[in-house]
Parts: structure tokens; C-alpha cells; sequence
């Protein structure tokens, strides 16, 4: 599904039961309120996805967002109670056809009559698609939640700082013009202004900021007696919500392998944490750790029909500024060259997901390390307790993320250090 000015095609999307209750088919109820916003609130029937005419069919569009008069986080999603729209009627007395809420005071022109809502610089007006409690009560998302908890909400940076603000430089999102956009705005008498003052409207998502959100660190790697030790280090350093975000299907992985011959020989795993084995997949058990949301239904078992889950089994995801180590162990099996890697990866779905959907899982490598250890037969009184570095890392993951870190705090990045948008 792309949302934010892109098609919608829910009809089918998740489902395959038949059951249509949460919003998947028809316009109303809990997927279509937020996702085909200004259909249900507009035509207030349950009309089929498939047949909704323009503008609707666009999704979550311009004025899914600017005919935004106020939003009740508390409330059932989108229009079905969380987001109150408004749009000029007969009774108005505003003799506009085209109207917009809007984050500036000083818009003056007259094809588009507008209005200045301090809400469109708050967290808030994002809280009424981005919290969600299904019909169960059960969390299944928690963005502005997790936003409200990392400290003072009046200095915090809210979702508009990353989210339509290109402070992390990404080429793809750079506008050399005085516009947020090109094309026909040009000639929509648009108030000029600078360019850095405006909020761009591409809305990057968790493959766009992941890379920018995390710091990872393999930390060393050495023989400790009869084993291989190789520890680990992420931090949420860029994110004022834990990662992953959104759709509970999403997740961060690491994996964690050792080998020997050159790498076709896989040594044992003596301790230490595993990919998943509640979410499933073909890597799950192997070393290495899954950051997520997991969602139970009615028997206890893992589930990704967020609609119909009943609990939370775990959550684990990652908390701003919080660092996660890890040690794994390894079995020494005498003296050889040993191979580590270490891989951290966000996928838009669980690979058990996309697996039984036959999707593309949207497996993104977001930072890699590499190290070599000599092992020494520990029979024989071998501990490669080595002085100064304990591997020839290749740092090209870490270095990365480095460079990175250090820019953040040298120019106060949006995210954890940040300060809110003016």
C-alpha cells in the first residue's frame, strides 16, 4: 500500500478470509477510515475500494491531511472517530471552493482559502492514523505514544522534522528551488518563501530513515578458552519512536555467523541471543536478534491479522538512546582462521509474512562488519586473548555509521538531540 500521495489498494491487501469487518474490501470501518480517509467520510456508506472514483482512489492525499480541523488520539482510527475533517459548505458563509488547513498564518491567496492551525506543527495531527487500538484493545500501533514518552513534548522534534524535512540529506529528496515541489504549483499562486522553511511533502519511511535512525558497532571479537566471543552494540539514535515503527510485520534483524575453511564450515553456537523463532522464517534459531512487535490471537500464537489479535506477546523493539548489546559464544574447534560477520537488516514485512504472501519482504542492509580471529586448540593452552585490537575489523558498516553519529551531534540532527521545528 503507498500512502501519502500515492494509490491505494487495500481490497485484498492482508486479508483472505472473507471477513471484511476491519475495513479490507469495503471504505468504512478501521483500515478504510485512515487509508481512504476522505471516501468514508465523504460518501459514508461502505462502498467497495475497487470502484471508488478521483480523487479518492488516491489514498492518503492533500486533503486527506489539510481538511484536517482537529484529531482525538484517543479515538477509533481516522474518520471512524480519531480525525475530525471539514471542508467549506452552503451554510459557511465562506465563499471558497477550495479550502486548506494549513502551518502558516500569512497565506493570502485567493484561488485556495485557507487557515492557519497551529496543529499542523504538533505530533498530534499525525497521532489520528498512527495510533491504533483494534477492537480487541490490543496496541497494535504506537508511533505518537512512544513520540509523547521519549521527554518534554514542547521541545521534542515531532514527526515533521524527519519526516518532511530532508535533515538527513538524502539525494533523492533534495528540492534546488523555493517550492516543496515542481511542476504545476508553480502556477498556483503560491506564497514564495525559502525554501529550508518549507515542509517537503515525499514522506520517507523506514527504508529511507532506517540507516539514519540506528548505530551499530561490532565491538570485538576473541577467544575466550574453548570458545569464540563476539559482541555487539545498536542504538536508536535518530528516531523519537522506537524502531521499528508502524505495522507490527515490521522488523529489525541482526545476524550473527562464524565459520571456518574459509567459510564453509559453520562453527557451533555455544550462547547468546537467536533470530525469532516466534516470528517465524527461514532463518529463524540461527544467532542473531529480531527487533519487533509481535501480536498474539485467541490460542496464544503469533499472528499478523493485526485486526483480530487478542495480545501482545513481545516487544522488543528499539527505544530511543537505549543501547542493546549482545554476546554471542561460538565452539573453538582448534587452531584455524575464523570468519565473523555481523549484518543488521530492516524489512518492511517478516520474512514468515512475505513468505506466505509470496511478497518481496523489502530486506534492506543497513550496516555490515566483518572481522577475522586466529583461533588457537584450546587443548593445547590456546587463549587468543590478544593485546590492542582483538580482530582486523573491516569497518565499512561501522565507519559509516560513525560519520554519521558525529554529524549528528555536531549539527543537532533532528531525533533524540533535537529541538522542535520553528
Amino acid at each position: 500500500v503507498d500512502v501519502h500521495l500515492g494509490n491505494v489498494d487495500l481490497a485484498g491487501a492482508l486479508r483472505s478470509d472473507g471477513d471484511v469487518d476491519a475495513g479490507v474490501g469495503p471504505v468504512r470501518g478501521e483500515c478504510g477510515a485512515c487509508h481512504a480517509a476522505t471516501a468514508s467520510w465523504e460518501l459514508g456508506q461502505t462502498v467497495d475500494l475497487g470502484q471508488i472514483s478521483a480523487p479518492h482512489d488516491n489514498g492518503v492525499y492533500c486533503e486527506t491531511c489539510h481538511k484536517i480541523r482537529s484529531v482525538n488520539p484517543d479515538g477509533a482510527p481516522g474518520t471512524e472517530g480519531s480525525i475530525e475533517l471539514w471542508r467549506p459548505g452552503a451554510d459557511d458563509n465562506v465563499n471558497v471552493q477550495l479550502f486548506a488547513f494549513g502551518p502558516w498564518p500569512n497565506v493570502t491567496d485567493r484561488p485556495m482559502g485557507s487557515s492557519y492551525s497551529p496543529l499542523f506543527r504538533e505530533a498530534k495531527i499525525c497521532a489520528g492514523c498512527h495510533e491504533y487500538e483494534n477492537r480487541n484493545g490490543v496496541k497494535v500501533m504506537d508511533t505518537y505514544t512512544d513520540w509523547t514518552a521519549v521527554g518534554d513534548t514542547a521541545t521534542t522534534v515531532p514527526c515533521q522534522g524527519c519526516h518532511m524535512r530532508n535533515n538527513f540529506e538524502i539525494p533523492a529528496y533534495d528540492v534546488n528551488a523555493e517550492y516543496f515541489v515542481d511542476g504545476h504549483v508553480r502556477q498556483m499562486h503560491g506564497t514564495r518563501r525559502n525554501a529550508d522553511d518549507l515542509a517537503q511533502h515525499y514522506f520517507p519511511g523506514g527504508e529511507a530513515l532506517a540507516t539514519h535512525a540506528l548505530e551499530f558497532e561490532l565491538i570485538e571479537t576473541f577467544q575466550d578458552g574453548d570458545e569464540l566471543v563476539v559482541k555487539t552494540q545498536v542504538i536508536n539514535v535518530g528516531a523519537n519512536h522506537r524502531v521499528p515503527t508502524g505495522m507490527p510485520f515490521r522488523e529489525v534483524a541482526l545476524a550473527v555467523s562464524a565459520t571456518v575453511a574459509n567459510g564453509s564450515v559453520g562453527l557451533a553456537q555455544v550462547s547468546g541471543p537467536t533470530l525469532s523463532t516466534v516470528r517465524g522464517g527461514p532463518q529463524a534459531g540461527l544467532p542473531g536478534k529480531t527487533w519487533a512487535k509481535t501480536l498474539g490471537d485467541k490460542d496464544g500464537q503469533a499472528t499478523y491479522a493485526f485486526w483480530d489479535a487478542t495480545s501482545t506477546l513481545e516487544d522488543n523493539r528499539l527505544a530511543p538512546g537505549v543501547p542493546e548489546t549482545q554476546e554471542f559464544r561460538f565452539s573453538v574447534p582448534g587452531d584455524a582462521t575464523a570468519q565473523v560477520s555481523a549484518r543488521l537488516v530492516y524489512r518492511r514485512f517478516a520474512r514468515d509474512l512475505a513468505q506466505q504472501k509470496g511478497w518481496d519482504h523489502g530486506e534492506q542492509e543497513l550496516a555490515r562488519a566483518d572481522a577475522t580471529v586466529e583461533l588457537k586448540n584450546p587443548a593445547q593452552g590456546g587463549c587468543n586473548q590478544a593485546s590492542g585490537l582483538h580482530t582486523r575489523l573491516l569497518w565499512l558498516g561501522v565507519l559509516v555509521f560513525g560519520i554519521r553519529a558525529w554529524r549528528r551531534r555536531r549539527g543537532r540532527e533532528p531525533g533524540v538531540f533535537g529541538q522542535i521545528i520553528q
